[in-house]
């Protein structure tokens, strides 16, 4: 299956005094990088994709409707926590998408490092609002990954290639 062969990764956004005692750290899926919460970088490339959501769900589900889909994988990355947690939110990739008008649904792809509520492989449902990236890949090359994209360019040069080499797909240069 596709979500076998995406590494993930995922990011926690943390409380800024939390995020100095975190450090990047590895699941059995791939890397999650500790990100402050109010990290305005991250949060506007989660915004632009909600923004960008509708023309996700309508690719993909055009994409569906072929004999053989053409944008594989298509995932969504949303936010989650465990109730009365404080010390932030794991985003983590979602796989089988569907979306109804207004709750999104799909599968865990990413193991979560900390979540004790969420599991890999589990079906969860969460709002638009809790959306934090989207990506499909069309013709080999990574559409959307706003948030990738932008830990991508945080990343140094090696840094990047060896990230971009764990894909089985290629991402567009950074802008």
């Amino acid at each position: 299956m596709i979500r076998r062969l995406l590494p993930a990764l995922v990011f926690a956004m943390l409380p800024c005094q939390a995020a100095e005692e975190k450090k990047d750290r590895e699941t059995s899926t791939g890397r999650i990088i500790d990100v402050e919460d109010d990290d305005k970088g991250m949060n506007e490339a989660m915004a632009q994709a909600r923004k960008e959501f509708p023309a996700f769900w309508k690719a993909v589900s055009e994409d569906r409707r072929k004999k053989e889909p053409e944008l594989v994988p298509a995932m969504v990355k949303a936010s989650f926590s465990d109730k009365g947690r404080e010390d932030g939110a794991e985003h983590l990739w979602i796989d089988e998408v569907s979306y109804d008008g207004k709750m999104i649904s799909g599968v865990v792809a990413s193991e979560p490092a900390d979540l004790k509520s969420v599991k890999l492989g589990e079906k969860v449902s969460f709002p638009l609002e809790r959306l934090s990236d989207w990506l499909f890949v069309e013709k080999g090359v990574a559409k959307g990954a706003f948030t990738v994209n932008y830990l991508r360019k945080q990343m140094s040069a090696k840094e990047r290639k060896e990230h971009d080499e764990a894909y089985p797909f290629r991402f567009p240069p950074l802008k």
